[in-house]
């Protein structure tokens, strides 16, 4: 699947090439588990702006494209972490066309 990064209002976002059908795997990243006693740090930094929560005060950060999707209250996207095996996915969960950005929820408002 193609997928580039480029340009948005918040800075970078992730966009599809080609349709992508619902149900569909978007993309798989690796994450780097971060554990609490260094999430404070990461809070300080940048790097907050990229994690995701997974959870006892633990951040992770997703590898490849998995920390560039935007958020959206209607995401076309789903993202389902896999601590067990250190993953990220993200599935579509509808008709994405080409050409169209790449959104998720991230379950509050940032």
């Amino acid at each position: 699947m193609k997928l580039v990064v480029k340009k948005t209002k918040w800075g970078r976002g992730v966009f599809t090439q080609e349709t992508i059908r619902a149900g569909r795997l978007v993309h798989s990243a690796d994450l780097i588990m971060i554990p609490a006693s260094e999430a404070k740090l990461i809070e300080k930094t940048i790097l907050d702006r990229y994690v995701y929560d997974a959870g006892r005060g633990q951040l992770c950060l997703a590898l490849g494209l998995g920390s560039l999707f935007n958020h959206s209250t209607s995401p076309n996207l789903k993202a389902e972490l896999d601590f067990k095996n250190k993953l990220i996915r993200f599935y579509a969960i509808e008709l994405i066309p080409a050409k169209t950005q790449l959104l998720i929820d991230y379950g509050y408002q940032p």
